[in-house]
């Protein structure tokens, strides 16, 4: 319980308060304490001396457990290593308000006023921020597992180390339809996966779409390129993302020279096989067919249906796609600090590992370079000085810049955090993130050469989706020689 003393002094104003402190060492007990109407006064009567405020107040160290803080001003108080662990600070102003090394496990800050507010080395975990002011804030270095920071504004807030995608920050989907069973069996022929994909479609609504990406093996997991590790070259693939495009730019500048966005870059350098973050995905279901039944006839392929909700389809010259390719352009280093990742995440990063605690410096430059890539595409309102977009998987439809992307009806799967695109692997990170409902249809090996012959028939091969003299080519060698068909 409080301390009817510390209460009493805390009454007689801040500036008496603060003098309190400096005269005599004591913690502050508060805990369980109505501050709000202890400071303010009977409800019919006028407002204490101090009104109700703790501006500047020193209440460092103090025991504020389950207090009650309601629509106080804090303005530039000193909360540091504070226990607030499940206080009531909602629709209070926290503006420069210090919380260093502060508990605030559980606290409600919804509605808060915390624009340039510090919390370093702060644990918040399940604190509740949704609907805050939170601009310019800096989360250095905190527990944030849990925290809600649904609706809240973070413009140009900081969160070096503090782990971002472990907090909850995107409102849930309304009208998701988790209860609708997607078949899982295997394909049988073309009509067989025509009519699963009607009849998928039939128990969606209009905010639904459904997207498709074929798999000759069954067995690889859904990685962009860039994200396959499976030798020492592709770590440091990884690593070099950015200097890859910019090498390939410096060689080819002609190329590259009507390009106007980042994310039409990577796409132009990916249909030409560089390595990228973007995962190939299709609208059409035969396409999807197509590419699990060719190159090994061994061993069983896949055909992976997502359904996903209108609101994780990006346009490709949407604010949220022009960060995620620009995120792509940064050096490693710049991208785990924009991330929040803290040296654990990094330990196996043998080229860019992070640094957080140099302070703000680092953090700043990087979310600076990151706002001029952003900027010489469009302008980036305030509003959406942010990096919540990052640690989504959004499905972005391209211009049909290419005959290859309309006959294939590409997409492409983008995220910035995400290595692995199973719905189920976003979700063991949090299940709060927005994500489609994906399943695997096997495509059974002796069923492939079958198959292929069924697409023939439906004009789905080789050179129907890959146009251009080449591909023509080999489709006269094999009509006139009879060479392997594909």
């Amino acid at each position: 319980m409080a301390d009817p003393q510390h209460i009493e002094w805390l009454g007689q104003g801040i500036l008496e308060w603060n003098q309190q402190r400096a005269r005599t060492p004591f913690r502050p007990d508060f805990s369980s304490a109505d501050l709000t109407a202890i400071l303010r006064g009977p409800a019919n009567d006028p407002p204490a001396s101090t009104g109700a405020s703790l501006k500047d107040a020193d209440l460092r160290g103090a025991d504020m457990r389950e207090a009650r803080l309601h629509g106080l001003d804090l303005t530039g108080a000193d909360l540091s290593q504070a226990d607030l662990t499940g206080a009531d600070l909602s629709s209070s102003t926290l503006r420069a308000t210090i919380f260093f090394n502060a508990r605030l496990e559980g606290a409600n800050l919804r509605y808060t006023e915390a624009p340039k507010a510090a919390f370093i080395d702060a644990n918040l975990e399940r604190a509740d921020l949704v609907g805050a002011n939170l601009a310019n804030c800096k989360f250095w270095g905190c527990n944030l597992g849990g925290a809600k920071f649904q609706r809240a504004t973070v413009t140009d807030a900081e969160f070096p180390g503090s782990r971002p995608w472990t907090a909850h920050l995107y409102s849930p989907i309304a009208d998701r339809t988790d209860d609708v069973p997607l078949d899982t069996g295997p394909v049988q022929g073309i009509g067989d996966l025509l009519i699963r994909c009607s009849s998928l479609r039939q128990m969606h609504d209009d905010n639904m779409t459904l997207y498709f990406r074929g798999e000759s093996r069954s067995c690889w997991e859904l990685r962009p390129s860039i994200m396959r590790a499976r030798g020492r070259s592709d770590a440091v693939g990884r690593s070099v993302e950015a200097e890859m495009l910019n090498d390939l730019i410096r060689r080819q500048p002609d190329a590259f020279s009507g390009l106007t966005s980042a994310f039409m870059e990577w796409v132009f350098a990916q249909q030409h096989g560089l390595k990228t973050r973007l995962l190939d995905i299709t609208r059409n279901p035969l396409v999807a067919l197509y590419f699990a039944c060719i190159d090994d006839c061994r061993v069983d392929g896949s055909v992976h249906v997502f359904v996903a909700h209108r609101s994780l389809v990006k346009p490709f010259n949407s604010q949220a796609v022009s960060i995620i390719s620009n995120f792509a352009k940064l050096p490693r280093g710049h991208q785990n600090m924009l991330l929040g990742k803290d040296g654990q995440d990094v330990k196996e990063d043998m080229f860019q590992g992070v640094d957080w605690q140099h302070g703000s410096v680092p953090y700043a430059a990087a979310r600076s370079h990151l706002y001029a890539l952003i900027e010489k595409e469009n302008p980036l309102p305030e509003e959406q000085r942010h990096l919540w977009d990052l640690f989504r998987v959004v499905i972005v439809e391209p211009p049909q810049m290419f005959d290859r992307l309309r006959a294939q009806s590409s997409a492409f799967l983008l995220s910035g955090f995400h290595e692995r695109l199973e719905d189920i692997e976003v979700h063991n990170v949090n299940r709060n993130i927005p994500i489609y409902r994906h399943a695997k249809l096997s495509v059974p090996k002796e069923m492939k050469e079958e198959l292929l012959d069924e697409l023939r028939g439906v004009n789905i091969t080789q050179e129907s989706l890959f146009p251009g003299v080449p591909t023509s080519v080999k489709a006269v060698l094999r009509e006139h020689l009879g060479e392997q068909r594909t």
